[in-house]
């Protein structure tokens, strides 16, 4: 339930021009067979319905009947709803993006605040499993037609997801239509749930029919050089600190193996050269191998293409790599007077980079005023950095704390233009913690303590048993004003910035990563989310050590190869 209006949603990403004629006509076609593959959907849903489950309640039995007798006279509005928002979302996403305008002087508009209670959230995890069961179910298809969509957009590698019909968007044009059935917002998220797993199977079938369509008409799909990582609880988890020390300690390791291997064979080139001149035999398989160092400079040379597979890092944001590109001469010549900097993922230079990467990562917008000015400043401080001659630990240390200067500063500039807004959501805890029974617009089985999940058979089994109660108070209680929280909201994941934690812990005040307004969210939605593994911190993580990962992987992928 809101307690106010709310924000306006968040606008979906667009292309920087218009999309190729090939995309756009392939999106054309699949928006045709929209209205076909929903009818699937429906067909084998209502099938289920009727068999209904073996061990379903009195309330959930009332609630298929009520889906039933309304589909047979609103399946025709309910497709209909679902192909808009399927041409509506696709509309705002394949749109060029027109150049940012900047106001002639700051706006005065407040922010209207909006405040996330428990019913909320429900929707956002009915439409996270709905995600998870159409990747699920759909895996192999999806991977197969991501190059085919890459080659469609013009890239000639596998760069990014470009399908403008991926599972997300299937997902919300799901609940679209569950909107259009005239029964209470409990039934439509009955609707939403129980139509998941056929949706899956109807769109597992167009993903594999589009392969096959694209194919016959000759499109040559795009260089797949990234794996698509599994979703949900099947991604693996994050590399602790003491294994990305490993990975370094390993990547050395290699690094001189190879450049005592590589000085062998370039003796023996050379012997084989003296003794048959020009028309030597060739040297083995092994030796054509492409080299992991210069033998002469192994350890200049290992910085460079670590540095290399930072640049080439497709998480880091585009616009920070000319930032630090420019840090990259500094680090190879420390790393040249202090060997033990490449198997240190702690030391200073590397810190620094972390943050620079975590701050323009979780940083709002991707361009604007307030995108450039961190990244003005960003540029200040690597060039203070590059004017000293001496690249010490202090000099770092000083880099990362301006850095965290600067974050805290627009932090308290946030909270200052959100004070009034914070004194509102003060006295509404106040009476909500007077009050904990809060007014549902879920009801009987369909109700928030009632969850359903997609169905077992789908989905693995969580990699961790859902947290306990003293688990999750820990977790709330860690949580400190200017972290940057991962959350899956309002159909979609968002980087939030935590501006102000209630003082009776109930309400929770967070500013969206994409633009400047302020929003709340009740303790039990966050704690829901929470539980659901859709809301997780966003710690600062080891690019180095990340990159270190990578080479150890193409090392050894080039091992098999030879």
């Amino acid at each position: 339930m809101m307690r106010s209006m709310t924000p306006s949603a968040p606008t979906a990403p667009s292309l920087s021009s218009p999309p190729s004629a090939a995309l756009q006509r392939f999106v054309d076609e699949e928006l045709l067979r929209a209205p076909l593959v929903m009818d699937l959907a429906m067909q084998e849903f209502g099938e289920n319905l009727r068999r209904g489950p073996g061990q379903a309640g009195a309330g959930e039995r009332q609630a298929a009947a009520d889906l039933l007798m309304r589909l047979q006279s609103h399946r025709p509005r309910v497709i209909d709803r679902y192909v808009s928002s399927l041409r509506e979302q696709i509309r705002a996403e394949l749109a060029p993006k027109a150049p940012p305008v900047k106001p002639l002087e700051p706006a005065k508009a407040r922010a209207v605040l909006s405040l996330v209670e428990d019913d909320e959230v429900v929707i956002d995890v009915a439409i996270s499993h709905t995600i998870e069961a159409i990747k699920s179910e759909a895996e192999a298809e999806l991977r197969e037609l991501l190059p085919y969509i890459s080659a469609l957009a013009g890239d000639k590698e596998v760069r990014a997801d470009h399908n403008p019909l991926r599972p997300e968007v299937h997902a919300r044009a799901l609940w679209a239509a569950a909107q259009a059935l005239p029964l209470s917002r409990g039934h439509q998220l009955h609707f939403l749930r129980q139509i998941a797993m056929p949706m899956a199977a109807s769109l597992r079938k167009t993903y594999a029919s589009a392969c096959a369509r694209l194919e016959s008409e000759g499109v040559e799909p795009a260089a797949y050089r990234t794996v698509i990582p599994p979703a949900g609880p099947r991604t693996a988890r994050a590399a602790s600190a003491g294994e990305l020390a490993d990975h370094l300690s390993q990547l050395r390791q290699v690094v001189a193996q190879a450049a005592a291997g590589m000085a062998a064979l370039v003796v023996e080139r050379r012997g084989r050269r003296g003794s048959a001149g020009d028309g030597g035999e060739q040297l083995p398989a092994a030796a054509r191998l492409e080299a992991v160092v210069d033998p002469d400079k192994p350890m200049s040379d290992l910085v460079l293409r670590l540095f290399e597979m930072v640049l080439a890092d497709r998480r880091l944001p585009a616009d920070l790599r000319p930032t630090l590109a420019r840090l990259q001469p500094f680090v190879v010549r420390a790393a040249l007077r202090d060997p033990t900097l490449i198997h240190q993922h702690d030391r200073g230079v590397w810190r620094f980079v972390d943050v620079l990467v975590h701050e323009a990562t979780v940083y709002p917008g991707s361009e604007g005023s307030a995108r450039e000015s961190l990244l003005r400043f960003a540029n200040a401080v690597v060039d203070q950095v590059a004017q000293e001659t001496d690249q010490t630990e202090q000099l770092y240390a000083w880099a990362i704390e301006r850095m965290q200067r600067f974050a805290q500063k627009r932090l308290s500039d946030r909270c200052a233009a959100a004070e009034e807004q914070i004194v509102t959501m003060q006295a509404l805890e106040d009476r909500l913690s007077s009050n904990e029974a809060s007014v549902s617009t879920l009801h009987g089985a369909m109700d928030a303590t009632q969850l359903d999940t997609v169905p077992a058979a789908l989905l693995d089994a969580p990699a961790h048993p859902p947290p306990t109660a003293a688990a999750q108070a820990k977790w709330l209680a860690a949580l400190r004003a200017g972290q940057w929280l991962r959350l899956f909201h309002r159909g979609a994941w968002i980087n939030a910035q935590l501006l102000w934690p209630g003082d009776r812990g109930e309400i929770w005040m967070f500013s969206d990563g994409r633009h400047e307004d302020p929003w709340a969210m009740r303790r039990s939605a966050l704690l829901m989310l929470q539980n659901e593994g859709l809301a997780e911190v966003i710690e600062p993580r080891s690019v180095i050590g990340d990159a270190a990962e990578r080479m150890l992987r193409r090392a050894a992928e080039r091992q098999l190869q030879a």
